[in-house]
């Protein structure tokens, strides 16, 4: 799973690995990832680690900010953000 493989060579106590895989596992469900093996969930997973290293130690909070950045990631992607002046 790719929240094991990031954490695997990383100091952390036994807390700080429960938080992380649960608010991995939080978040794919958040965003529907049923397939582990998707190269996303290393994306995932990465940005549950980044969201950690700000100091955030709620779990469903880091879920809750991952699942955010993924949504404004796929409205990007899909013009949704971009904003157009009249008649431009």
């Amino acid at each position: 799973m790719a929240i094991y493989k990031l954490i695997q060579n990383t100091p952390m106590g036994p807390d700080d690995i429960q938080r992380l895989v649960t608010a991995y596992h939080g978040t794919l469900r958040a965003l529907e990832l049923i397939d582990r093996d998707d190269p996303i969930t290393r994306i995932v997973a990465r940005t549950v680690f980044e969201i950690t290293q700000t100091g955030i130690e709620d779990a469903a909070e880091i879920s809750k900010l991952d699942k955010a950045a993924w949504n404004c990631l796929a409205r990007d992607e899909i013009g949704l953000n971009h904003h157009r002046a009249p008649g431009s």
